[in-house]
């Protein structure tokens, strides 16, 4: 599902407070559409944001990881690649990467069989290690015994060299380095098997079920996540998984679900991921997640990309925090993985602008995650970070010059400790393929009700930040 979902209309968080807005002469901003003519705040374009420091969930700092591109990252190029990482204060790796994942070899570090096989391997596994990441999520492949016919010899030899592929990958990764196992790549729920969709998911759960005891029996005291993985949108594939798995299903802690989402699409709606995260949960039986690739869909987002889709990014990020998610990772992790939505360029000298607000959500968005309603077409999302402060990110997509009333519940507030604006590179074109002007300390007047700032001044798509200190 690695290209999808959309964004043209936003709606509230979770409806529990109505806050009432006043938009005047939107106008969209599109790839090759001119810059709107914005006015200024006295237009009377208002948006108020209310944020609930009463209602909170705990944020896993492993929301914040990524996917590694086994065809595209060399070994050459995979230390370059790592210190960017540690530049956006990564916290988890995915290996070896996407689609690649269920031809791996994880011995001889190649792909047999697989149709986009490079003419140089990938990094491997030892050269991850060599870099010392903060923690490893790998991918155990399923496809020996998915092309296989079912419950046929050819399709018992399949499930033997699944089990022999998991091992390797266990023992050549480290136990105790990995944090998740995922049981295939989410491949089988597309061209996998030959047979139709109920088919492949019957075909997928009995070749799970088999891994899954194989591998818990192995290592019983690993102190890894064991998973399953499925269509996050439709959830009643979980249910044929927990039936088919029966008393097995001791041996899963949990699902991987791989959430492209968007605003424009009923199906695939970031607004609807609370939802279906808590049916797969059900349908499974387990609580873990583990979102192992996800990004601000174009497909779902009316083609946005670049500045555009950051405004996307971060209210996914505050979805996946108030459902509880134990883990993230962002796909791709360059440009040419999907163009405009990689997080670097190809040397890993450029950091995009979905970069960019990772990098500034994995510093600062710690903590607690808040309930926030937004109104209209500006959405927020809010933190509660360690240091007793309030971390706010205010997106304005496309909106006209608009002025924001930030109001807070349940907390007073001791002062400003920063503000930052990330603006659009070219404001005449914010899809282009450019970097977000980073502005610190950008104007904010403080009201008795809370603070009001400018979004949206020269062009669409800005991102205010502000950081808070809370009152003792």
């Amino acid at each position: 599902m690695k290209e999808k979902r959309v964004i043209k209309r936003f709606s509230m968080y979770y409806g529990v407070l109505l806050i009432g807005v006043l938009l005047i002469g939107c106008k969209n901003l599109g790839d090759s559409k001119p810059k709107p003519d914005v006015g200024s705040s006295q237009d009377g374009v208002t948006a108020e944001i209310l944020v609930d420091t009463n209602d909170e969930v705990d944020i896993s700092p492993r929301l914040f990881g990524v996917d590694n591109d086994w065809r595209r990252i060399t070994d050459a190029n995979y230390i370059p690649f790592a210190q960017a990482l540690e530049g956006i204060n990564y916290t988890q790796i995915r290996f070896p990467g996407g689609w690649e994942s269920e031809y791996y070899d994880w011995k001889e570090n190649s792909t047999p069989g697989w149709p986009n096989t490079p003419e140089e391997p990938g990094a491997s596994i030892g050269t991850v290690k060599s870099t010392d990441p903060p923690n490893i999520n790998i991918v155990i492949p399923t496809t020996p015994a998915m092309n296989e016919v079912l419950f046929s010899p050819e399709w018992s030899a399949g499930i033997q060299l699944c089990k022999d592929r998991a091992d390797d990958a266990i023992n050549l990764t480290g136990q105790n380095n990995i944090t998740e196992v995922e049981i295939g790549n989410e491949w089988w729920l597309q061209g996998a098997g030959g047979v139709s969709d109920e088919e492949k998911l019957i075909k997928y759960a009995e070749i799970a079920k088999r891994i899954a005891a194989h591998v818990k029996q192995t290592y019983p005291s690993a102190p890894f996540k064991l998973l399953v993985n499925g269509d996050y949108a439709k959830p009643s594939g979980f249910t044929v998984i927990n039936e088919i798995f029966g008393e097995d299903l001791q041996y899963i802690d949990g699902a991987a679900l791989h959430p492209y989402a968007g605003y424009d699409d009923p199906e695939y709606s970031i607004d609807s991921l609370s939802t279906w995260f808590g049916q797969c949960r059900q349908n499974l039986g387990k609580d873990y997640l583990h979102l192992s690739e996800w990004a601000p869909s174009k497909a779902y987002n009316d083609q946005k990309k670049y500045a555009q889709s950051a405004n996307v990014l971060i209210g996914m990020v505050h979805e996946f925090a108030r459902t509880g998610s134990a883990a993230a990772t962002y796909w791709p992790p360059t440009n040419s993985g999907i163009p405009g939505l990689g997080l670097f360029n190809e040397p890993f000298t450029v950091v995009w602008p979905n970069g960019q607000l990772f990098r500034d959500l994995s510093a600062n968005y710690k903590g607690k995650a808040l309930l926030t309603t937004s109104a209209g077409n500006v959405r927020a999302i809010a933190a509660k970070n360690d240091q007793n402060q309030l971390v706010v990110y205010v997106a304005g997509f496309e909106n006209p010059t608009t002025l924001v009333q930030l109001n807070v519940v349940g907390s007073t507030i001791a002062g400003v400790s920063s503000t930052k604006l990330f603006a659009p590179g070219n404001p005449d074109d914010t899809a282009e393929a450019i970097p977000m002007q980073e502005i610190d300390n950008p104007k904010y007047t403080k009201t008795q009700a809370g603070y009001e700032f400018i979004l949206n001044e020269n062009s669409g798509y800005t991102i205010y930040r502000l950081i808070l200190d809370l009152g003792t």
